[in-house]
């Protein structure tokens, strides 16, 4: 129908503008790293850098998230029957700490599709209020619940991963592979190679990166363009680390 059309024809546009924003973004990070060699002590490159790469801003007037938040309260309202509107939502409040309204909203979304994602948000509810025994039980009662399920164990992971619990972390990525329908994704070896990098183990890592190639190629017939020079580029720069 029209609508539907309509809707393609933005969405297009907003992906266009979006990747060509990732690319200028690219190419800043790259210009400022070279200013900073230049002259390290420049507070407006290191402001630069960290822009471009997404990083961390401290000033709560620029780092909250209350435009995103004001627009998914209004969304849900149009659309409270759609379970993931209340996921973007949710990973807002708890990002800034609105934990009370995080929680209301959880219990509307766990009305509409109670799922693992339920004791999921709950659980990071409960980490941001420094609960964190408490997050982690609930976790568990996940991962027991929905155990044969590749997202529980892949979401399992990424709390792990964010506690720096690496060797959790690793088993469980592995084991959301396991379970995946083919074709699978390739988060989880991207994943183990960030973790062994981190922890200093640039052979596992590279190995991370080929099997994530290996995948691509196999059971999503790519073999060309970035999706395979970025993976093959990591290697050569985990090579060089050893």
């Amino acid at each position: 129908n029209e609508g539907e059309k309509e809707a393609i024809y933005f969405r297009t546009l907003a992906d266009l503008y979006a990747h060509k924003a990732e690319n200028y973004k690219y190419l800043a990070a790259n210009y400022v790293k070279k200013a900073i060699e230049l002259e390290p002590e420049s507070k407006d490159s290191h402001a630069i850098l960290n822009c471009a790469l997404n990083g961390i801003i401290p000033d709560w007037n620029i780092s909250n998230h209350h435009e995103l938040i004001d627009y998914y309260k209004d969304f849900i309202e149009k659309n409270p029957n759609y379970a993931r509107g209340y996921l973007w939502l949710l990973d807002s409040l708890i990002e800034d700490g609105r934990t009370e309204e995080a929680r209301v909203y959880l219990e509307k979304m766990r009305r509409v599709e109670d799922d693992l994602r339920v004791p999921l948000y709950m659980g990071l509810i409960l980490k941001k209020e420094c609960k964190l025994e408490e997050a982690e039980k609930v976790w568990d009662e996940m991962l027991e619940r929905y155990s044969e399920n590749w997202l529980t164990n892949a979401c399992y992971a990424d709390c792990m991963a964010k506690l720096c619990r690496y060797d959790e972390a690793v088993i469980y990525y592995r084991k959301a592979f396991e379970l995946q329908p083919k074709p699978r994704y390739t988060d989880a070896f991207e994943a183990i190679a960030h973790i062994e990098e981190i922890r200093g183990n640039y052979d596992e890592a590279i190995e991370a990166r080929k099997n994530q190639i290996k995948l691509l190629q196999e059971e999503w017939n790519i073999s060309l363009g970035e999706t395979i020079d970025f993976p093959e580029r990591e290697i050569e720069r985990l090579k060089s680390l050893k």
